[in-house]
């Protein structure tokens, strides 16, 4: 990321102070006012729901692919996510934009159909990283932790299957205000960390340490913009993070 681009996130976020400083705080109210809700519900089962706008969303994607394959581009990196990656797809130097297949809103049943549709289109492209980012809506509608760790474990399956050679980035789960995410974030991570620890080119990346602040959980205004999803500092580092976790020969980085 050039210096021009971390200028102007950096800007921007320090522009919309204010108002990222109100949201962080509706978004802890909202937080409580959840958990609070949720005391005597059950936590949900099954399948979490894919887009209703799959065939449209999976067309587009296709196109980037053509439209990367015919540009000559040799940096091979696939990511397969949610609004994490979708909304800073273009500041990301981790990844071409058009190899960013995140969808905003979207968990483990996109991931897989994803993977799957677009693989035929991807044949002759050697994928040397596959980044898969991080089951968080799941967990944030309230799935069962048992299940989500379930889907999780599926789609590395599947994504190790179809791409034996390429390396797994997994990415871990960000600082959030939700209840919930806070009391099964260290059994899931954990979970992650059996994935790759079992497979023998892969690692995960941890987004606490630089973005988390108050008791080591919640997330830094500096960045996040929501209580959720990076801005300032927290783009240019999960970049940098992304970009760290393609060379490392460590299994677990950003701790």
């Amino acid at each position: 990321m050039n210096f021009l681009t971390k200028a102007f996130i950096l800007y921007d976020a320090y522009r919309n102070r204010k108002y990222i400083e109100k949201t962080h705080t509706k978004m802890k109210d909202i937080s409580i006012a959840k958990w609070v809700s949720l005391i005597d519900v059950q936590p949900k089962q099954g399948e979490y729901p894919l887009t209703p706008n799959y065939q449209s969303e999976l067309k587009k994607r296709i196109d980037w692919i053509d439209s990367y394959k015919m540009s000559g581009v040799s940096n091979h990196t696939l990511l397969i996510g949610d609004s994490l990656s979708d909304f800073t797809r273009k500041y990301l130097t981790s990844v071409d934009t058009r190899f960013n297949l995140a969808l905003a809103g979207q968990g483990s049943s996109f991931y897989d159909s994803i993977l799957r549709d677009t693989f035929s289109y991807l044949q002759g492209v050697n994928i040397d990283y596959l980044i898969i980012e991080c089951f968080g809506n799941e967990l944030l509608s309230y799935f069962d932790i048992q299940v989500v760790k379930e889907h999780a474990s599926r789609t590395f399956k599947l994504a190790r299957g179809l791409y034996p050679n390429a390396k797994i980035i997994l990415g871990g789960l960000p600082p959030v205000y939700d209840v919930y995410v806070n009391t099964v974030k260290i059994e899931f991570t954990n979970h992650l960390l059996t994935l790759v620890n079992n497979d023998s080119n892969s690692c995960l990346v941890l987004l606490e340490k630089h973005f988390a602040g108050t008791f080591g959980i919640f997330p830094k205004i500096d960045y996040s913009s929501d209580g959720v999803h990076f801005t300032g500092q927290g783009i240019i580092d999960y970049d940098n993070l992304l970009n760290q976790a393609k060379i490392t020969t460590e299994k677990v980085i950003g701790y």
